[in-house]
């Protein structure tokens, strides 16, 4: 609710307490000292793990050959230290199949609060640039407009997964978190946003097969008749500034998208090993990229943003990170994919543990779709949503691979009888 919903910046009597730091020390120091209501370690040990360790291994060597030593010191100690410590207290908390389900219900709540905070509370203003009226950037906290989209196109799959086999009251909230999600992305105005919704309509469309054809109908009907009802004036304008590439201009423009983004591929071949060192990308499009070059004395100058989070890591941390990043994003979509061809198809109708690592299976690549679609136009390489997603990953496999690893059978005697299983704790008491 805090790293995604941004609850604290909204209820602005919270943000004295600094309620993140708080709850992260408590949680650690109670983890600590109850070590047998955390996990078995199975998680930490799976490859979606063990990509994050390898990114941070990464991210803290490509400080010293970096432009800036101590921009990228400031923002690993500042920012990625507080994402890698939530993901791993995230990774290790998860012990079963009902922490998945209760996690990922937390972030659909975080999401349901962005809506609402969007929708009643921060309101739309024209925006410079923009054929329609947008929420304002400054008021929104945590997450601009563009942002947003990656959090609610994560968030809908998720709400179709966790009320699949839920109760009426369930699914009238999941609903209703529909079509706030569908009126926020109307609300933003946000074209990445747009195009990343369509995909996941695409995906739940074609894709989910197990899905009764009227069941996916309706889900996306519900968020489509949202977005249309509530888009502002001028919002198709908007969208349909897509189909005239010639006029816009991240096509055109020295800081627009494409630019910058072949700027960013060029900072990587030239910094192929170790990158820009994190959070520089900024700093190299004011120092030393060709813009920076051809621009006068006395002119302005934008230190732009990536606006892509592979163009993002690939600049920041070389080609070696690129390809780590990739296998968390890419590689989730096909890792659990391959986990499901893996479960038993009985699982389906098995038990609530089981339907629910089969269903999550199916549900969670679109998941990790909508995520990629928009994270293409955003910087988002380093920030929360992609760990989160990497922990309910690696939270599966451990969880389908104990349920599918074989019994251990109870110990013998030297003769060979069976003798029950008496705990040495117990024995002691």
């Amino acid at each position: 609710m805090l790293s995604i919903g941004g609850v604290h910046l909204t209820l602005l009597f919270l943000k004295p307490q600094r309620p993140a730091l708080s709850l992260a020390i408590c949680a650690a120091a109670y983890a600590y000292l109850n070590p047998r209501k955390l996990n078995d370690g199975r998680a930490l040990r799976t490859w979606p793990a063990r990509v994050v360790c390898a990114l941070v291994v990464l991210a803290c060597l490509s400080i010293p050959f970096g432009l800036s030593i101590g921009q990228s010191a400031t923002y690993l100690i500042e920012e990625y230290s507080k994402v890698v410590l939530f993901w791993f207290l995230l990774t290790i908390a998860i012990r079963h199949e009902r922490d998945i389900w209760f996690f990922m219900w937390s972030f659909v709540l975080a999401a349901a609060f962005m809506c609402w905070n969007a929708i009643f509370v921060v309101g739309v203003t024209d925006q410079f640039g923009s054929h329609s009226a947008r929420l304002n950037d400054a008021a929104m906290g945590m997450y601009d407009p563009n942002d947003m989209g990656v959090i609610l196109t994560i968030a809908i799959p998720l709400v179709l997964l966790l009320t699949r086999n839920a109760g009426r009251l369930t699914k009238l909230f999941g609903l209703v978190v529909l079509i706030a999600i569908g009126w926020t992305v109307a609300l933003s105005g946000s074209r990445g946003s747009f195009v990343g919704m369509i995909t996941v309509f695409t995906i739940i469309l074609f894709a989910l097969r197990e899905v009764s054809v009227v069941r996916r109908v309706s889900a996306i009907l519900v968020i489509a008749g949202a977005l249309f009802l509530a888009a502002p004036d001028g919002y198709w304008k908007q969208m349909g500034t897509m189909l005239e590439p010639s006029a816009d201009y991240n096509l055109t423009d020295q800081d627009g998208r494409v630019k910058v983004w072949k700027r960013g591929v060029g900072y990587m071949m030239r910094y192929p090993v170790f990158g820009l060192g994190i959070a520089n990308f900024g700093r190299a499009e004011g120092t030393i990229s060709e813009k920076a070059k051809q621009t006068e004395d006395g002119m302005g100058l934008i230190f732009t943003a990536a606006h892509n989070s592979f163009v993002q890591v690939g600049a920041e941390l070389g080609i070696a990170g690129l390809v780590l990043w990739s296998s968390l994003s890419v590689g989730g979509i096909f890792g659990l994919l391959s986990l499901r061809r893996r479960l038993p198809r009985d699982w389906a109708t098995g038990t609530t543990e089981e339907r629910f690592i089969y269903t999550a299976t199916m549900y969670m690549p679109i998941a990790y779709i909508g995520f990629i679609v928009t994270c293409s136009f955003v910087s988002f390489a380093f920030m929360d949503p992609i760990y989160i997603l990497t922990a309910f990953t690696a939270a599966l496999y451990a969880c389908a691979d104990r349920r599918l690893a074989p019994p251990i059978p109870p110990p013998t005697t030297r003769r060979g009888a069976r003798v029950p299983f008496r705990s040495p704790w117990l024995a002691k008491r």
